[in-house]
Formats: structure tokens, C-alpha cells, sequence
């Protein structure tokens, strides 16, 4: 099938052409008359009756075009059909008397190089990003960029376990990691996917086989509003819900929330829990707040006698809206075991990357003769959720009312001693030698953990910071 051509129009049409641009494209090729363009802006003309003459066309497989895929774009999902034929036409345009063309895919993140242009399909607003260079470059298989990691990770003796830390939206950094691990083809040496808050939300649909960009996609969903329900409340709902629980005496009302959590994740999960049988063990923490404790939920069949931190058997989505209820913002999921009712919050209220418990539970199940690897490594997501810098607290009531100072300066204070939790459970695995842990980081972009409309943000910091970080943990191992 012929998907580009050269054609000649009559120099009477030219004029003509500007009426047709959102609808079609014609690059000139530096003859007078003569231009380059895709099959769709060619059926468009014919539509048209547009006096024209075609001088050559081309199949894929003819053109003398190289499409090649720098490291990189493995992050960002490839060009649908229409915008890589229109991308090739525009590439023959630049180089039709040239014997090789090279056109890289750089994806739809953001270059400061001008050279790059960016082209969709005609009337499509997608920023895909393409270069042509002066010379062809030689492309680098990404998966000889990483040997020491990938053996370290396919060993015989060695638990993998991947770890996915809260942080509210920013959850949707999370498959910019699963993206690197399906590329590696690195899934099937994960062992188990642990999560918190929304660590747990993407790593459900992943542990279930769902592909990175599915979930990703999910994120644009929100951005877009293509989802009826609210992510986030109103400000002033949550200055509602902070007065309640600062003033009023405790009761079964405290921490109440005032969103169903489990209602907004099952409208976005439910897609990917419906015939899908879980390829990797998933665990989700959670925080008791009848027992007043820390427990692991998983749809996994477990003995839990044998474990520290209780680890109990959970409906899968139960187990994801328990870990996912942040306080004062959503309302405590309720778990009913036989004749009892429990409550449960955000996970990251005790964990927010699971790394303690992942690791006991390693120890456990060695002393118990149920695990006979001799090493543990963890590969974990720190998103650095800052509740302190929330845009949450610029609002004015916040600046009017002196209590919400103090509010402010605990959320902030919080933040700190999460963070001096976490590095308190790293120092505990580095001191156990057979433990090795990679740690991702993601950059602070200033938007908060409920604001949806920073998603495509915290997408493109991730895109852009953890292909250099797993760069550097390469670079670190001997």
C-alpha cells in the first residue's frame, strides 16, 4: 500500500490549497507546483476535485526514510499511524533527492533544540516531537545500556521486589518506571509489587499484565475531566472538614472525609480488573484505624501467623481504596471480616514507600524455610508528596485565620518526619548486607497531591528524570 506522494498541481489550484489547511498537508519540495503529502491529505484532494497529477508514490518499505527510536522515547507512547505517514511525508519533502533519510521519534516531551519540529496528522493537536539530522546517527539498543542492572535483577539468588511510594496524582509518574521494566523485558524477574496510597493504585493494574501506557493514560483521563466524578474536593470543603476535626470532639466522625474514594477508583479500575488474573503477587498497605496499626492487604492466599506486620487477605479492589483513603480528604474505607467492621486510611500514613515491611516480610518467610533466595533488592518510587506546599493553603481563609497557620506548619512539619521515616527504613536495609535498594526520585513540581490539572507535569518530570537516575544507579554498580 502506497502511504506517501509526490504530486503536481496545477498552478490555477495553488491559490485554492489555503481554504483546505486544517484539513490536509502539502510540503513543497522546491520545485514550483510540486509537493509531498500523506494518503489522507491525498484523498482529501481528491474529494476536493483538486486538478492535480501524481509523479511518484511510495510504500513504506520504498521510501528511503529510517525511522529509528532514540533511548528515550521508550518513555512516551509511539505515533499513532496517521502522524508517522504524515511525519514520513514531510521528511521525503526535506531529503527527495537524497539517498538515506533518518527521522528520529524524540516523543511529546519538551526540546530545546529547534531543530526538532513537531507534527501531528492534519487537524490533530498531539505535540509528537521528530528531528532530522544532518547525518545519520547510529542508534543505541537501550538494553545494552543497562548489563550490570539487568543482571543484578535476573538473578537466581535474588528477590526483586518493586515498590511504589504515595503521593496522591502523582501516582501517574509511576508507569514511566513500568515502561523501562516491560522495555528490559524485566517483568517477568518482579517477584512482587508492593504499594501505598497511590503506589497501590498503579501497581494493581500492572500486577494484573495491563500495559504502562494504559495506565498513564488514565491520568490524561482526569486531566481532561472525561471522568464525571471529582478527584479532588473544594478548597473550602476541605477547610470545612479541617475545622471539624480540629474543634469538634472525637466521635465516629472524625476524620470522616467527605469523598467516597472507593466509588472515583472503581469507575477508573474497574476496566482493568475485569478479566485479568494477577501475574504478579500485589501488596497494598493500609493503616488500621480500629486497631490503630499498620497491615499489608493482598488478594494473595498468605499464612499470616508467620508474619510482624499482619498481612491479611483483601479483596483486591478493598485492598486499593483502603490504601488510597487519605484522611480528612476521603472517607475511611470499611473492610468486614466475618462479624467485624474496620476502618482503614491511607497507607502512606505509616509507609509511604513500602520498604520495612516488604523487607520483614522477606526475613520472615526466610526464617521460616518458605523463601530460599539469599538476597533482597527493592527498586522503589519516592514522590515525594509534600502536603505542606500544597496551593491548598494560599487560599484566603488560610491567610485570615490564625489557626490555619498552625495547620499549615504541621502539614509541613508531617512532611519532614515522613521523609525521616523513610530514610530511617533505608538506613535499616543498608545496614543488612544481602539487601540492596534503588531508589527513583520525583522532582517536586509545586502541584500538590489532588491537583489534577499538574498531571501532565508530574508526567513529563518523570519521563525526563528517571531514565537519568537509572542511568546513574548503572553507573553505580561494579
Amino acid at each position: 500500500m502506497n502511504i506517501v506522494f509526490v504530486i503536481r498541481l496545477n498552478p490555477s489550484q495553488i491559490k485554492r490549497l489555503k481554504s483546505f489547511y486544517n484539513r490536509l498537508a502539502c510540503y513543497e519540495t522546491g520545485v514550483t507546483g510540486e509537493y509531498v503529502l500523506s494518503r489522507f491529505s491525498l484523498d482529501v484532494l481528491r474529494k476536493a476535485s483538486f486538478d492535480y497529477q501524481v509523479l511518484k508514490s511510495f510504500s513504506i518499505k520504498q521510501l528511503p526514510i529510517e525511522v529509528i527510536y532514540p533511548a528515550q522515547s521508550f518513555l512516551f507512547e509511539p505515533p499513532d499511524s496517521e502522524a508517522l505517514e504524515e511525519a514520513l511525508a514531510y521528511a521525503l519533502s526535506k531529503g527527495l533527492n537524497l539517498r538515506k533519510i533518518q527521522l528520529q521519534y524524540l516523543g511529546r516531551h519538551h526540546s530545546d533544540n529547534p531543530e526538532v519540529f513537531l507534527l501531528d496528522r492534519p487537524g490533530g493537536k498531539r505535540s509528537y516531537r521528530w528531528y532530522i539530522p544532518e547525518k545519520p546517527q547510529k542508534l543505541i539498543d537501550i538494553r545494552q545500556q543497562f548489563p550490570k542492572m539487568m543482571r543484578r535483577l535476573k538473578s537466581k539468588n535474588t528477590k526483586v521486589v518493586l515498590s511504589l511510594g504515595s503521593g496522591g496524582v502523582r501516582l501517574f509518574a509511576h508507569p514511566s518506571l513500568f515502561k523501562f521494566i516491560d522495555l528490559m523485558g524485566l517483568r517477568p524477574y518482579i517477584d512482587e509489587i508492593w504499594g501505598s496510597s497511590g503506589g497501590a493504585i498503579a501497581g494493581l493494574p500492572y500486577s494484573l499484565g495491563v500495559e504502562p501506557h494504559a495506565i498513564e493514560q488514565e491520568g490524561y483521563h482526569l486531566y481532561n475531566e472525561r471522568y464525571s466524578f471529582r478527584f479532588s474536593p473544594s478548597k473550602l470543603e476541605v477547610i470545612k472538614n479541617l475545622l471539624s476535626d480540629a474543634f469538634l470532639a472525637a466521635s465516629d466522625n472524625m476524620l470522616q472525609g467527605f469523598l467516597d474514594c472507593q466509588q472515583h477508583l472503581e469507575s477508573m479500575l474497574e476496566k482493568f480488573l475485569e478479566e485479568k488474573k494477577r501475574k504478579i503477587p500485589f501488596f497494598a498497605m493500609a493503616y488500621n484505624l480500629t486497631k490503630s496499626r499498620s497491615e499489608v492487604l493482598t488478594p494473595e492466599e498468605v499464612d499470616s501467623k508467620i508474619y510482624l506486620t499482619p498481612i491479611l487477605q483483601t479483596k483486591a479492589m478493598d485492598a486499593v481504596v483502603a490504601s488510597s483513603a487519605i484522611p480528612i480528604l476521603y472517607v475511611p474505607k470499611k473492610i468486614t471480616r466475618g462479624n467485624q467492621t474496620e476502618l482503614y486510611v491511607d497507607g502512606g500514613t505509616t509507609e509511604e514507600v513500602p520498604l520495612i515491611s516488604p523487607y520483614r516480610k522477606w526475613k520472615r518467610e526466610r526464617k521460616n524455610a518458605l523463601e530460599k533466595r539469599p538476597k533482597l533488592l527493592i527498586l522503589s518510587v519516592n514522590l515525594f508528596p509534600t502536603v505542606g506546599s500544597s496551593p491548598l493553603f494560599t487560599h484566603w481563609v488560610f491567610k485570615k485565620i490564625p489557626v490555619f497557620k498552625i495547620l499549615r506548619l504541621s502539614a509541613t512539619y508531617a512532611d519532614l518526619v515522613r521523609q525521616a521515616r523513610i530514610d530511617e527504613h533505608k538506613g535499616t536495609l543498608a545496614r543488612d548486607k544481602q539487601v540492596t535498594q534503588w531508589e527513583l526520585k520525583l522532582p517536586d513540581t509545586g502541584s500538590g497531591i489532588v491537583n489534577t490539572k499538574a498531571i501532565p507535569k508530574i508526567i513529563e518530570a518523570a519521563r525526563t528524570s528517571f531514565y537519568d537516575q537509572l542511568l546513574a544507579i548503572e553507573a553505580s554498580l561494579s
